[in-house]
């Protein structure tokens, strides 16, 4: 049985975002996660001073939650979807669940839903069926992790200045 099949939580495109964003990344990209994407967006704030509501799974799993649906549920609950890719990452069958599930969420969504954001560690082979949204290197562009999170904030304040 494969992860998709374990985990078919149905929940409706129109739900409420529960975070602005969910990070995808491989435990072993753990350092570099923390420190160049997830501690800048936890910093961050919305110009009506607003900090960001974020799934990092590290803080966002609390002790005897179900794991699983907690993961599911959060990803169709967030705004955004950054996922760090990496050589490991394409071999985790959680980070390919996750990155399935973003997917899904912006194919079910349409363009309101179009936000999910790679950013790419190295070179790692990307799956075709993920590599229709085009990701930005981290090694060709350092600041990318910050150009993603300024993008982020600046589509969240327009939005909240509506």
């Amino acid at each position: 049985m494969t992860l998709e099949q374990l985990r078919t939580i149905e929940v409706k495109p129109a739900a409420v975002n529960d975070y602005d964003v969910f990070i995808s990344y491989a435990r072993d990209e753990l350092q570099w996660v923390d420190k160049n994407l997830y501690l800048p967006l936890r910093d961050a704030t919305l110009p009506n001073g607003r900090k960001l509501q974020i799934f990092f799974d590290r803080d966002a799993i609390q002790v005897s939650s179900t794991w699983q649906d907690k993961i599911a549920l959060s990803i169709d609950g967030s705004r955004f979807i950054v996922a760090v890719y990496s050589e490991v990452y394409f071999t985790r069958p959680y980070c390919i669940y996750e990155l399935r599930r973003a997917h899904r969420k912006r194919i079910v969504g349409g363009g309101e839903s179009d936000y999910v954001f790679p950013l790419m560690l190295g070179r790692p082979k990307i799956p075709a069926a993920f590599d229709d949204i085009q990701a930005s290197a981290v090694d060709d562009k350092p600041d990318a992790p910050k150009a993603v999170i300024e993008r982020i904030i600046a589509i969240l304040s327009h939005a909240h200045s509506d």
